[in-house]
């Protein structure tokens, strides 16, 4: 899986970087700024992207994850120790991994992520306890968004 990382937490940005890598998965960045993410966006469509929600004075993960999800139909988890702030964007988002969080939750919240994205059903047992789901109805809406046509990166204008 391609996995966009936006976080402004240098030591954070890099070990979830790592631990991605390590379970296999492609990443993009990270990226500490909105312009930053939606520029590796652009140059290639992630799967995935993990949004801080709060880049404090270099942008906002609400901003970032609505934009993603408007132009190239990237889903989104927030990541953030406030959750409450993520559930009023649920709008924007598969979901929220509420920090801090054992990093063995994100590799079983990407497997989570994968089975939605692919159309399959929630895996069980539950999912990771830093992981909350927006809606159950997620696996369908994820479905539906990412079955829209998207304009190939390569014709799309710089």
């Amino acid at each position: 899986m391609i996995v966009l990382v936006a976080e402004n937490e240098a030591l954070v940005a890099v070990t979830l970087a790592l631990q991605l890598e390590t379970a296999g998965h492609r990443v993009l960045g990270p990226a500490s700024t909105v312009e930053h993410a939606a520029a590796l966006a652009l140059d290639e469509r992630p799967d995935l992207a993990l949004v801080d929600i709060d880049l404090h004075h270099q942008g906002d993960g609400v901003i970032l994850a609505r934009e993603l999800q408007d132009r190239w139909h990237v889903p989104s988890l927030f990541m953030t120790a406030r959750p409450e702030v993520a559930r009023a964007a649920a709008d924007a988002a598969l979901g929220v991994i509420s920090k801090p969080y054992d990093l063995a939750d994100i590799d079983d919240s990407l497997l989570v992520v994968e089975s939605i994205i692919s159309g399959g059903s929630l895996p069980r047992p539950p999912s990771p306890p830093s992981l909350e789901l927006f809606s159950e109805d997620s696996s369908a809406s994820v479905a539906v968004q990412l079955s829209k046509p998207s304009i190939p990166l390569e014709a799309r204008p710089r």
